[in-house]
């Protein structure tokens, strides 16, 4: 089923270049809102100086940081631009999730009007779910921390390196292991609330949570391949990025296409994988036999 859910989401979302072209333009909005603080940062701190003609030539992360450590404002800048961005980054990215999920849930073309419509008709119930899903976000979380705190109680400083090793690694697996939970029961939720047309937010929080974990196998093994998938183009960007350093006309262009390129691709793959989830979760309707007619649906989870 994970396989065929794969397949069948890639066709799906090759077709959208449409919504994959709103997703790249609200991302690179985006981006370079958040990049023009850090412009007007920078062209203060190093301008037409010796550090700038050298940044110009090959921009070096490590100086970044060095700034960003030991220059008081700019954390300031950061913050406040932070306060004003952030609220805006969640919201539209829940509204835009409410035509995404019903577009992907449903079996008809994509139809902007009816995205933009969808989209609307369900960001105040998102907007509240994920308002009421901090708290079990939280709980969630608190037990990578809580290993974390008991590690260095009970083992302190470690000696032994491989120890250290290990212990990173299971704290980084842990912490990757509640992003992932999160993320599933968020997004299983939302489903019940587009397919079922819910109101009610802690029973479809409730039940994104009992369909993940009652089909842990199948909803884990497929977010793990497309986060893989994820990573896997992250490694390329980046490789790709090492080669391309030069101040020249022509480097500089290649590098802008390849940050479009890697927007383009990331929005892709999370389309990729929220389609995947989608028909997972119309599979798992169908072997429960469980159908229903919801403005278009014939297929929905209620116990599922």
């Amino acid at each position: 089923m994970i396989r065929t859910s794969i397949i069948k989401s890639l066709a799906k979302v090759r077709r959208s270049k449409r919504l994959i072209f709103w997703y790249y333009l609200w991302n690179l909005g985006f981006g370079i809102l958040i990049a023009f603080p850090l412009y007007i940062f920078l062209n203060d701190q190093v301008g037409k100086s010796l550090l700038g003609e050298s940044l110009a030539q090959q921009f070096d992360m490590r100086v970044l940081f060095e700034l960003l450590y030991y220059k008081s404002s700019m954390p300031a800048m950061l913050r406040s631009s932070l306060l004003v961005f952030l609220p805006m980054f969640i919201i539209i990215k829940l509204w835009f999730s409410g035509g995404t999920f019903s577009y992907l849930l449903n079996n008809t073309e994509f139809s902007f009007r009816t995205f933009i419509n969808d989209s609307t008709r369900f960001l105040v119930r998102f907007l509240r779910l994920f308002i009421w899903s901090i708290p079990a976000f939280v709980v969630v979380f608190s037990i990578a921390i809580g290993y974390t705190l008991l590690t260095k109680l009970a083992l302190g400083d470690l000696p032994d390196e491989r120890l250290i090793f290990w212990n990173r690694i299971v704290t980084i697996a842990l912490f990757f292991g509640c992003a992932m939970l999160c993320n599933l029961i968020f997004d299983y939720a939302r489903m019940h609330i587009v397919a079922n047309d819910m109101s009610n937010m802690w029973i479809a929080m409730w039940r994104g949570f009992t369909l993940a974990l009652r089909h842990i196998g199948k909803t884990v093994s497929l977010y793990i391949v497309i986060a893989l998938l994820g990573l896997g183009v992250l490694v390329i960007f980046l490789g790709l990025s090492l080669l391309l350093t030069s101040s020249h006309a022509v480097i500089i262009a290649l590098m802008f296409l390849l940050h479009q390129i890697y927007i383009i691709s990331r929005q892709f793959i999370y389309l990729l994988r929220i389609g995947s989830q989608a028909h997972l979760f119309r599979g798992l309707a169908t072997e429960a036999g469980i159908r229903q007619s919801v403005y278009g649906y014939s297929t929905v989870i209620d116990t599922v």
